[in-house]
């Protein structure tokens, strides 16, 4: 499975097309559909299947959809007729993974959802979760973040269930997009950083998505350190490495140049429960104002320390692109002027209804 990360425009194969190596590619003829049908001398059924199923696998793998097509939808056909269902699901799965590159999201859906129901009535729990897998990214892709987040929630629990650490780790850095997509940061966040230690666990800190930086969520964001905000709107801090726990606290300097460091504007923040600190609320200028935490209209430069009592567990540095979201325009209030003489039925003196 791979991440919704490296989904924003195609769909792996999941487990399907891993492994294939440019030998194997070479090991097979390219033969069209109808030559394997008729090849002499003829093999099993389930062994053309099978071959027609690989070869499908390569022509995608050569960037050969339309021949690739061909080849999923003999092989799904061949394999109902055999009523071997795990084939017919795995079938199906590449099928919806190549309707994708053909740009059939509908048909793809369908696809998909016909090898879900085969692989739970089977009881499949690798193939199902391969499955949702590849379903929430197209949800993903087409901005349907609720229906993204309930299948990958179902492909985490089956993760968890499976025991499939890496697998585990792909769908909360999936849910974390998900949710961070549809304006929940504090819930992006707390996924994200259960696939942080996931990652850590599995000595697989590539795999780190680029915002699991330490910084500022801010309300109505979908990106980390970035912005558009007003006076008055909210925003959290919130670290990879350290998260929230009882005592804890944060305290946040912005440092900008131009920003009146005398006294310097900062926030000191509770960060003892949950994903992410106590709230800030954000305001704009040069200077420390009340109880806002002041911010300029570009770039920003804070640091910030994470204390337990007098003793600094984490210190660190990170910039944010702020964007000054203005204030609507009040409507303009019309200037008095002279109004109709309306006569007694309701007209103007030019006779039109008002």
């Amino acid at each position: 499975m791979r991440p919704f990360l490296k989904l924003f425009y195609w769909v792996t194969l999941s487990a399907f097309v891993n492994g294939v190596t440019g030998t194997e590619i070479a090991r097979f003829p390219i033969l069209s559909t109808a030559e394997i049908a008729h090849a002499q001398p003829a093999p099993t059924r389930k062994a053309i299947a099978d071959q027609l199923y690989n070869q499908g696998r390569q022509q995608y793998q050569l960037k050969q959809f339309a021949v690739a097509l061909d080849s999923a939808q003999a092989a799904v056909s061949m394999y109902r007729e055999l009523n071997d269902r795990p084939s017919t699901a795995q079938a199906l799965n590449f099928l919806g993974t190549v309707l994708i590159q053909q740009k059939d999201s509908v048909k793809a859906i369908a696809a998909y959802q016909q090898s879900l129901q085969i692989a739970r009535e089977i009881r499949d729990r690798r193939s199902e979760g391969n499955t949702l897998n590849n379903l929430g990214a197209i949800y993903y892709r087409q901005g349907n973040y609720a229906k993204a987040i309930e299948v990958m929630e179902q492909d985490l629990a089956i993760a968890q269930e499976l025991k499939n650490r890496p697998s585990q780790r792909e769908a909360l850095t999936n849910l974390g997009l998900a949710y961070r997509a549809s304006g929940y940061p504090a819930k992006a966040v707390a996924y994200e950083l259960q696939s942080v230690a996931l990652a850590r666990a599995l000595n697989d800190l590539s795999s780190i998505a680029a915002p699991m930086q330490a910084g500022l969520e801010f309300a109505g964001s979908q990106t980390r350190n970035m912005g558009t905000v007003a006076e008055g709107f909210r925003a959290w801090f919130v670290s990879p490495a350290l998260p929230p726990a009882p005592n804890l606290r944060v305290i946040i300097r912005n440092v900008t140049t131009g920003i009146n460091q005398n006294p310097s504007p900062y926030t000191n923040r509770t960060y003892d429960k949950g994903w992410i600190s106590e709230e800030l609320t954000l305001g704009f200028g040069t200077k420390h104002n009340g109880d806002s935490f002041v911010l300029a209209d570009g770039q920003n430069s804070f640091t910030y320390e994470i204390k337990q009592g007098d003793r600094v567990l984490e210190s660190g540095a990170f910039n944010a692109t702020i964007t000054r979201r203005n204030p609507p325009a009040l409507p303009a209030i019309p200037l008095p002027g002279t109004q109709p003489s309306l006569d007694g039925d309701g007209r103007d003196r030019a006779g039109s209804f008002r």
